[in-house]
């Protein structure tokens, strides 16, 4: 699977800032992951390893080819750095269980020689959903169509008892750069990444890409369900319509207060072209009460099903003017950092930006 923008390692303050030893980084660094397996190996006596594909936090991805088919596979060797084998193990099971057209087909998955756990799924060509919108806003027919596509994949996967939890642009891959072949990628599987859409995984805090998740995961939530997901989809599709993330600073502090406490304008304020139906339905998908976000996946397909095919080809300014921050932003980050919770009643934290707006005193 070929992904156009590699994963990199967090690298001076981040690791520690994330609760990640410097040593455990600099083994994944040094090549645990991309000295034990080598083009030519044979794994499980079905594939053979071809080339190197791109190495990441959490491991390394190989192009192989699986003697079974013949078909070029990808494989992913995972290193235990923030996720047990256990762990690994019982995902991979349970992608294994999916069997739709939008979700990454699943092959096999296993041990190594060596014993790192490693997970073979179809190879694919051509880029993520993040590199496509580097070049600018989608239409709206397109926007539809994706969300359609992805919502679908996402219905099947919460019929199964699966929340992806990690739904971003990064994680959703354009076969051949076509829209219609979008297919969603990295089930349970999350990595560590030095940018403004960093993920989070450290104990009893945020786990999902910055900018894409949901309020309760922004506040470390532990019943997150599958209305994390929608919210999620709701974060993308508002970057497809107005070539612009719902959520973004400069600060990653800024960013998840702003996804806990800031309201996020209408999309028809950005593009009055869209759809008012698509409008409305991306402010459910977008509500801080997960309560007030659309029921399932399922009811969001048949409302962009409503919509497919028959609306017109806008397209936002390829450029976006993404702001410092300003000072309304330095002011609701000061919320979430400045003094001890229990110093005194009066003091607000994150159980008091959990409340509707109208109760949060200033």
């Amino acid at each position: 699977m070929q992904r156009h923008r590699p994963t990199v390692l967090l690298t001076g303050d981040d690791d520690q800032r994330f609760g990640i030893p410097r040593q455990a980084l600099l083994v994944v660094h040094l090549g645990l992951g991309s000295t034990r397996v080598q083009p030519g190996d044979v794994i499980a006596e079905r594939f053979e390893v071809e080339s190197f594909a791109g190495e990441g936090g959490m491991g390394t991805l190989y192009r192989a080819r699986d003697r079974q088919t013949g078909a070029a596979v990808a494989m992913k060797c995972v290193l235990g750095v923030g996720q047990s084998p256990a762990r690994f193990v019982r995902e991979a099971r349970a992608l294994a269980e999916l069997r739709h057209p939008a979700i990454v087909r699943y092959v096999a998955h296993g041990s190594t020689p060596a014993g790192e756990p490693y997970l073979v799924m179809e190879w694919l060509d051509g880029e993520d959903l993040a590199r496509t919108l580097s070049r600018g806003a989608l239409t709206v027919d397109q926007s539809v169509e994706l969300g359609r596509r992805v919502a679908g994949a996402l219905a099947h996967a919460h019929a199964h008892g699966i929340v992806h939890r990690d739904l971003s642009p990064a994680n959703l891959f354009l076969v051949d750069g076509q829209i219609e072949r979008v297919k969603v990628l990295d089930f349970g599987l999350v990595r560590l990444r030095a940018d403004t859409q960093q993920k989070l995984s450290h104990e009893g805090g945020p786990v999902g890409t910055l900018g894409y998740m949901a309020p309760e995961q922004a506040r470390g939530a532990q019943d997150v369900d599958a209305r994390a997901d929608l919210f999620s989809l709701g974060c993308v599709l508002f970057e497809c319509l107005t070539g612009r993330p719902p959520f973004w600073a400069e600060h990653y502090l800024a960013v998840l207060a702003k996804i806990v406490v800031a309201d996020v304008p209408r999309v028809r304020e950005l593009q009055p072209g869209v759809p008012q139906a698509l409008d409305a339905l991306l402010a459910r998908l977008l509500a801080k009460d997960r309560d007030s976000r659309p029921p399932s996946a399922d009811s969001v397909v048949e409302e962009l099903g409503s919509l497919h095919g028959s609306r017109p080809s806008l397209r936002a300014p390829s450029s976006v003017d993404r702001a410092a921050i300003g000072q309304s932003e330095r002011l609701v980050m000061s919320v979430v950092l400045a003094g001890d919770h229990r110093a005194r009643k009066s003091t607000l934290g994150l159980d008091d930006l959990d409340r509707p707006p109208r109760s949060r005193r200033s």
